[in-house]
């Protein structure tokens, strides 16, 4: 009985850990440049992803390690263990295990579970959650 409880202590623990592990990889940044452009960065576990005030994706980043191929359109199809998937738009929807949505108005609108709501009189990006 006593090591069944160790054991399931330490995989307690364990789950624990990795839980909390899992969202501190999450992050998000707002950049500024002296000129005044701004872009949001999300931080995912596998990948980090830029988009523009409106909601474009900008750029994105996979640490390089591992082969990296491309499809037959000349898109990145993957980096290493992570996969890039795309829509019949031709917008990425899909890096690693987390999904890419867009709105009726072709804006990111979540990514993974971070979710991105814009101004109804801007347009621009009003809040980030999750």
């Amino acid at each position: 009985m006593g090591a069944r409880l160790r054991a399931a202590s330490v995989l307690i623990g364990f789950l624990l850990l990795f839980s909390l592990g899992a969202n501190a990889q999450n992050s998000k940044t707002a950049y500024l440049t002296e000129q005044g452009n701004l872009s949001f960065k999300i931080k995912k576990t596998e990948f980090q992803i830029l988009i523009s005030p409106t909601g474009k994706v900008t750029n994105f980043a996979i640490d390089a390690d591992g082969d990296i191929d491309f499809d037959m359109d000349g898109r990145l199809k993957k980096v290493g263990n992570t996969t890039i998937s795309y829509d019949l738009d031709g917008r990425i929807n899909r890096i690693g295990s987390e999904k890419i949505s867009y709105d009726f108005e072709n804006r990111v609108n979540q990514i993974g579970t971070t979710k991105i709501s814009y101004s109804f009189i801007t347009g621009k990006v009003d809040q980030i959650s999750g």
